[in-house]
């Protein structure tokens, strides 16, 4: 069977997709999806820098910057934006990937198709997410679709605020998609399964807030 890789549909028919994953012996259309992928974070992110979202630490120093120094700033920003959107994309495609395939018997093709599924749901979150950030100047941790504003309203400690904050509707989705994924076409145990897809969220979640709650920017 040959299996055409179709992200919408297949995170609106995902019983169908992923049995048609499953029983594939050849997967099309997987580099060109992997590039508009790619694209589509390059997009997100610039129109974010573009609308000056993040740029806090810049303009906290505006007062001490000339006008060309401002600028130059601006630029950076800009131009590291768009380097993240890359980084940021490939870190979340490959690395669970990478870690599902070394612990599961699914070829790492199947894997990563999985994987794409997930990448999107990510991106779609950044693009809603684009909307509130700029004219509320809402931040991650007080993203209307995550944990974090129940947290703020919990406790007064930063590090957990940050942790909730990762917390969303998407990344939820995100974690059903891959367990449901890896579960369908592994013959590993469920168990052990749920707790792949537990450890490498929780990797990335810990990691993300204890970069926010140092203030990683900064130190750049």
């Amino acid at each position: 069977m040959i299996y055409q890789v179709r992200l919408l549909k297949g995170l609106l028919h995902p019983n169908n997709a992923l049995y048609q994953l499953d029983k594939a012996e050849e997967i099309r259309n997987y580099r060109i999806r992997v590039l508009m992928l790619f694209l589509s974070s390059l997009i997100i992110f610039t129109a974010s820098a573009f609308l000056g979202i993040g740029t806090e630490i810049i303009s906290r120093e505006l007062t001490n910057s000339s006008a060309g120094d401002f600028e130059t700033r601006k630029l950076l920003f800009l131009a590291g934006q768009i380097l993240w959107s890359l980084v940021y994309t490939a870190i979340m495609l490959y690395i669970p990937a990478a870690f599902f395939w070394a612990l599961t018997d699914i070829p790492f093709i199947k894997v990563l198709v999985i994987q794409m599924f997930a990448v999107s749901v990510l991106l779609a979150e950044k693009a809603l997410q684009v909307p509130f950030f700029w004219k509320l100047g809402l931040d991650k941790s007080s993203s209307p679709f995550s944990l974090g504003l129940i947290a703020q309203y919990l406790t007064d400690h930063t590090l957990i605020i940050y942790f909730f904050g990762q917390l969303s509707i998407f990344s939820l989705f995100v974690f059903y998609i891959q367990y449901k994924g890896l579960v369908y076409i592994s013959d590993r145990k469920r168990g052990r399964i749920f707790m792949y897809v537990l450890l490498i969220h929780m990797t990335f979640w810990l990691i993300s807030s204890f970069l926010s709650f140092i203030k990683f920017e900064k130190l750049l």
